[in-house]
């Protein structure tokens, strides 16, 4: 018995040791000891939006790190970011270290973003197809693009600075600016639609169709003097001046050309002598309101925004009828003046009846039921203070 448990311990034994002896676990790696990024120095022209790096994690025996987990970053951001690939985009002109860490351990790569690098000469790197506006066709060089185009790393938006140059002397203004290259050249070839203007004022070489369906034969061309390049409506013409003398005030500034001209001759359908002879215009609106021989000094009584309401005072001038025991009395003029033909008559008997007023009146003297008594006595529409008989004149005169 004893001599089987020593030989069962001898065989454990020996079996512990072989398994010693093959034991092939690898001892675990050195750490990181430096890491190096490619290329450590490297300069981008601002109109390359991004450059790639590359960064290899080193142990301290200076074997390859294959595991090694990199994070990169910025040092000044506004110059140059990075993501978790390498991959550094640009943001404006300045120096950024871009850096590559693992394991406490980092390695940096200098960027320079150049502002002086000639924008044009890196454009075409990008930019070697065709567009609807073709440069190739239109003769542009490929070594003027900033000419026409601002090269930000945002928006290549064009720009309108190099127009009057390469066209020789057509400057895009107002709303020419907004419009599409095509707008006005043919797609493909450039040529110049639908005419062929010899500057930024010769309106009329591409806007032919507009000026004849608008203005009678023999208008003047020069557009710019009644118009303006933001828009065809309401431009600088000073009507007073062409017109000898009459000015478009209040409403008359709102109408259409049309309103007061014929649109095929463009002569006038009435004739004033200057803005202030208004009946001249608006000889039907002032008969249809007014009485034969009334004032045709329009602007005694009228604005030019509007006819109504008149601008006189009545309350000053006549009688209180906008205000005190008349206000909200009366609908029309008619109302008190009951003879269209002639204003200066008035009458107070259509709403003061004979029996009340007679009532009221019974101890004035010389009371007499007549419109000319009622304002003798009443031109504040009041009654008088007593002891005032038919004198009283409500301090007015």
């Amino acid at each position: 018995m004893m001599l089987k448990t020593a030989v069962r311990i001898l065989c454990l034994a020996s079996v512990a040791a072989l398994v010693a002896c093959d034991d092939t676990t690898p001892p675990p790696p050195a750490p990181v000891s430096r890491v190096e990024v490619s290329p450590f120095r490297v300069t981008v022209p601002f109109s390359l939006d991004t450059v790639r790096l590359s960064a290899v994690a080193y142990d301290a025996n200076g074997n390859v790190y294959p595991t090694a987990h990199i994070t990169w970053s910025s040092s000044n951001p506004a110059v140059a970011t990075v993501d978790e690939r390498g991959l550094v985009s640009t943001v404006g002109a300045g120096d950024a270290e871009i850096i590559a860490s693992s394991h406490d351990t980092a390695g940096t790569a200098l960027v320079i973003v150049d502002p002086g690098t000639p924008l044009e000469n890196e454009c075409m790197r990008c930019h070697t197809s065709g567009s609807p506006e073709s440069h190739v066709a239109w003769g542009f060089p490929a070594s003027v693009c900033t000419d026409c185009h601002q090269m930000t790393v945002d928006d290549h938006a064009r720009t309108v600075a190099g127009h009057q140059s390469a066209s020789g002397g057509f400057e895009l203004l107002g709303v020419h600016a907004t419009f599409d290259c095509t707008t006005c050249h043919e797609s493909g070839t450039g040529t110049v639609l639908p005419g062929n203007p010899a500057n930024a004022q010769d309106c009329i070489a591409c806007h032919q169709s507009d000026y004849g369906s608008v203005h009678p034969a023999g208008w003047p061309t020069m557009c710019l003097d009644c118009h303006t390049t933001e828009t065809w409506n309401r431009g600088p013409l000073d009507h007073a001046v062409v017109s000898g003398g009459f000015r478009l005030l209040g409403a008359h500034a709102t109408l259409d050309c049309t309103s007061c001209h014929d649109p095929n001759t463009w002569a006038t359908f009435w004739q004033p002598a200057n803005d202030a002879d208004c009946v001249a215009c608006h000889q039907s609106d002032y008969a249809a309101q007014h009485p034969a021989g009334w004032p045709t000094t329009c602007l005694t009584c009228h604005t030019r925004d509007a006819w109504l309401p008149p601008n006189f005072d009545h309350d000053a001038t006549y009688f209180p009828i906008y205000s005190g025991t008349h206000l909200g009395l009366w609908g029309s003029c008619q109302a008190c003046h009951t003879d269209v033909n002639d204003y200066k008559v008035f009458s107070c008997l259509t709403c003061h009846l004979q029996p009340q007023t007679d009532g009221i009146h019974m101890n004035v003297p010389a009371y007499q039921y007549v419109s000319t008594s009622c304002y003798g006595c009443h031109r504040d529409g009041l009654a008088p203070p007593p002891g005032n008989g038919p004198a009283y004149r409500g301090g007015r005169d």
